[in-house]
């Protein structure tokens, strides 16, 4: 899927990726650096189960941590939302995440691709999470199932 900006009033550069193509960055040092994406799996790929995994490109100038989110019913009762964490060094990283790479939401395994809903890609630096704040602009190229 192609990433693009949900806000034009946000500030947000796109970043040149070695690997060709451009990543989006988001320049607001005191938001956290957030892609949500809705409608991801095409209908007929959903209930693949051996072969389908997301596949995502990052960029940090720094350590952190990536926490990528697949919500069910997102914003509704019976919400329900599998988390994987990729820690990272500064630069830029590839993952390819399985379905069994998300933890458990209440309890309930991600059976289907088809249940990923809506998908939030969140980078938290590593110097925030030791509480010294620094201006940290990371940026996310490709994110695809293959």
């Amino acid at each position: 899927m192609r990433t693009e900006p949900f806000d034009a009033e946000f500030s947000y550069a796109w970043i040149s990726d070695p690997q060709g193509g451009k990543a989006l960055s988001l320049l607001e040092p005191e938001l956290p650096f957030e892609l949500v994406t809705h409608k991801l799996v095409d209908p007929m790929m959903a209930d693949d189960i051996v072969h389908l995994r997301l596949q995502l490109r990052m960029f940090a100038e720094q350590p952190g941590v990536w926490r990528v989110m697949l919500m069910y019913r997102p914003d509704q009762a019976g919400q329900l939302v599998w988390t994987s964490e990729l820690s990272t060094t500064a630069g830029w990283h590839d993952a390819t995440l399985d379905r069994d790479a998300f933890g458990l939401a209440r309890g309930k395994r991600l059976t289907t691709w088809g249940k990923a809903q809506k998908l939030i890609i969140r980078f938290t630096p590593e110097a925030a999470l030791d509480r010294g704040e620094k201006a940290c602009y990371p940026a996310l190229s490709n994110v695809r199932f293959a």
